[in-house]
């Protein structure tokens, strides 16, 4: 809320969110009964051939305006307005009702990510560079489709520079996305023909992946990254992954207290949510409590893995196991190295 302490006569007026001005002398607001309204809808970009709806509460007798019809028009009711787009470029749409105004600044862009064809199909096995930048599509808030940080007024991002990509499978893939991205925060999503996210990973650091097993069909991937940050470099790596099951991941055997180091990437088997994930197995000599401790070998792993027994994270609890062969799984959600140990103890109260 901005606050100006301006002269006026008989009335007053709000420009922007809830810009007001003050009455007389500076002294107490004069404000018309039934005066304060507001927008209720989102903000967010709107694309060439698309329409958006704009809302606002308590407007009574509303007229909505646009500052230039060359890019967008503007028609609605008392409470309600639609946005129809003409070219590219900012345009101020401004709604009056009660003696006071409010004004929206509205971006027009050639396409919205969530609407935008993508480029040319590609296949698991493609490597691609590209620069996320200014000609980019934008990617708007849609409630269904992502979950940005909100703040008062909506989405703290509502405009998000993004590139996207048209995967397309003829037999069912578990496929791994990755994305490199020059800066920080990438976002990475996989979603299907009509736009639902299947699949979406953001990570505050250089790079992200995301991994699901997708039957045959088209999807679209799209990447994105900081939206106050210079046009930036980014990579995308596309790969075909093996599921985790008995038979086809190679399963060593974990002798007690011994450590054991390893690597979860994009070689080892993947779960259906994504993960990365090695297997082991272990012989327990005889019932009892033990310890399935992990830790990463390196202080730049920011995820560590996690150890999975059953479905259950176990990860340096102690676990009563019984007598014979337990699976043990680590799974992280980035490449990172480790060491997975497991010792005995006397009781739950005594591991180490």
């Amino acid at each position: 809320m901005v606050l100006t302490a301006t002269t006026c006569e008989t009335s007053c007026s709000v420009t922007g969110p809830l810009d007001i001005t003050w009455g007389p002398g500076g002294g107490v607001p004069t404000f018309p009964p039934g005066s304060f309204f507001s927008f209720t809808s989102y903000e967010r970009p709107v694309g060439l051939g698309d329409t958006l709806a704009i809302s606002v509460s308590d407007a009574a007798g509303a007229v909505w305006t646009s500052s230039d019809t060359s890019i967008a028009t503007i028609s609605g009711d008392a409470t309600s307005a639609v946005l129809r787009p003409r070219r590219s470029g900012y345009v101020s749409i401004a709604v009056q009702a009660h003696g006071r105004t409010l004004t929206r600044m509205m971006e027009v862009v050639t396409t919205l990510c969530g609407r935008a064809e993508a480029a040319t199909p590609i296949a698991p096995g493609a490597d691609i560079a590209f620069d996320l930048d200014a000609a980019d599509c934008r990617l708007g808030y849609d409630p269904s489709f992502y979950e940005w940080p909100q703040g008062f007024d909506g989405p703290l991002y509502p405009t998000l520079r993004a590139e996207g990509r048209r995967l397309v499978l003829t037999d069912s893939t578990l496929v791994r996305v990755d994305a490199a991205i020059t800066g920080a925060n990438p976002f990475l999503a996989i979603m299907d023909t009509t736009g639902y996210s299947v699949a979406m990973r953001r990570n505050p650091w250089s790079r992200a992946f995301v991994a699901r097993l997708l039957p045959p069909g088209a999807y679209a991937l799209w990447v994105r990254g900081e939206p106050d940050r210079p046009p930036t470099a980014a990579q995308l790596t596309l790969r075909q992954v093996p599921l985790c099951t008995d038979s086809t991941t190679t399963i060593g055997n974990l002798a007690l207290g011994v450590a054991v180091e390893g690597t979860l990437d994009a070689f080892d088997c993947h779960s259906d949510t994504g993960l990365a994930q090695e297997w082991w197995r272990i012989t327990i000599p005889s019932a009892g409590w033990y310890r399935v401790s992990i830790e990463p070998t390196s202080t730049a792993n920011y995820h560590p893995p996690t150890v999975w027994q059953r479905g259950g994270d176990v990860s340096a609890l102690p676990t009563y196991l019984e007598a014979g062969t337990e699976r043990f799984e680590a799974s992280a959600i980035s490449d990172v190295s480790y060491r997975l140990r497991v010792v005995a103890c006397s009781s739950a109260t005594t591991c180490p």
